[in-house]
């Protein structure tokens, strides 16, 4: 019998201490417009898109797993060219790009702003 109230007075005390363990923040960090950004160890090439003139923002964060970085760019076709040719130059075994139709609201952006209606929009391209 004083096995089983020690086993449950462990389980207890056990089960209140994980209730009182302290939770941890995640960062996100955010920049709007374009100032240079610095090499983080990205292939040949990606410093050069990560810099373009056409990037409005960019952030990095935990959303998916953390320390991924995202670039927002805006502009016309022929931006969208300059920015074409500059991510084809990325040496990486795997580049992916992204081209959706028409403008979009980023949804880190949209959350720094109080309504979509004042949120950065980009479009018609953005590159990860």
């Amino acid at each position: 019998m004083k096995k089983w109230r020690l086993k449950a007075f462990l389980l207890i005390l056990v089960c209140a201490a994980s209730l009182n363990l302290p939770t941890a923040s995640a960062l996100i960090s955010i920049a709007l417009g374009n100032d240079p950004v610095r090499d983080a160890g990205w292939p040949e090439g990606t410093l050069a898109v990560a810099n373009l003139k056409c990037r409005v923002a960019w952030w990095e964060g935990p959303p998916y797993g953390g320390g991924e970085r995202h670039f927002l760019y805006r502009g016309n076709t022929d931006t969208f060219i300059q920015a074409l040719a500059a991510f084809a130059d990325i040496r990486s075994p795997v580049i992916e790009l992204a081209v959706h139709n028409g403008p979009q609201i980023d949804g880190v952006l949209k959350s720094i702003n109080k309504s979509a209606s004042s949120a950065k929009s980009v479009g018609p391209f953005w590159l990860r």
